[in-house]
């Protein structure tokens, strides 16, 4: 009896909580949409994560350069070279949130055929 009555409880609450989360994600959808920004457009990115790269980047006109930004993003590559042997590897400094957006749209686009697989 008391089991069946917290399961009831528990499964309230997970479907008072998908409710949640998804009107949270059409107002993230429609606010991407209203910023006028094109990065949907963009194979791999959706509203959520269209929102978490303009949430990190703010306004991109304030980075100089792509490699401002890369850096910024922690994307950039950064010499690890000793001797005559030439090595780059990835930055560990950057906005790892960031990074984490963009791995995760550089991933799903080379699992679809289209330029970023190319």
């Amino acid at each position: 009896m008391i089991r069946r009555e917290l399961a009831r409880d528990l499964l309230d609450d997970l479907r008072r909580l998908d409710a949640k989360l998804a009107a949270n994600a059409t107002r993230i959808a429609a606010a991407v949409h209203d910023s006028g920004t094109t990065l949907t457009e963009i194979q791999g990115i959706g509203p959520i994560t269209a929102a978490r790269i303009i949430g990190h980047s703010g306004n991109p006109a304030r980075f100089p350069t792509r490699g401002h930004y890369a850096s910024y993003a922690g994307t950039a590559p950064i010499e690890a070279s000793s001797g005559t042997v030439e090595r780059h590897r990835l930055s560990r400094r950057g906005n790892r949130q960031l990074n984490s957006a963009l791995h995760g749209v550089a991933i799903t686009q080379m699992r679809h055929p289209g330029p970023g697989k190319d």
